[in-house]
């Protein structure tokens, strides 16, 4: 599956700011084309994430609010019906996930947008 997002790179015949396509995964090639004229370019992603092998544990940290927001981010994270969600989150701390550099990645970001304290082992280094 193909994932379409602005870049900030502009055409080199027309001027028009082009569209990045990558991978969902992130990982391989991916190109940049103009919407207007059809121009293309291809690169290799080389994003760090998609290549590292360590894997990592998220923990959710107690102090959580039981709040909508907090409860939904982290159902989505620990992969868990909503009522089991918030028992993780009054019996905090807890084992929520565990996965690679690009899965915790992506964690990281649904938590932080429900604001949810949680901490990541071993120490991740691309925040």
């Amino acid at each position: 599956m193909i994932q379409e997002t602005p870049s900030s790179i502009i055409c080199e015949k027309c001027g028009t700011v082009l569209i990045k396509e990558l991978p969902e995964d992130r990982v391989g090639t991916y190109c940049v084309t103009c919407p207007n004229c059809g121009w293309v370019r291809t690169t290799a992603n080389t994003d760090p994430k998609s290549v590292h092998q360590t894997r990592y544990s998220v923990f959710l940290m107690e102090g959580n609010d039981i709040s909508v927001e907090v409860v939904r981010a982290v159902n989505q994270v620990s992969h868990q019906n909503l009522l089991k969600s918030k028992e993780l989150i009054m019996n905090a701390p807890q084992l929520i996930f565990e996965g690679d550099a690009l899965e915790v990645y992506d964690m990281m970001r649904i938590l932080d947008a429900g604001f949810v304290e949680y901490k990541v082992i071993p120490d991740y280094p691309y925040v």
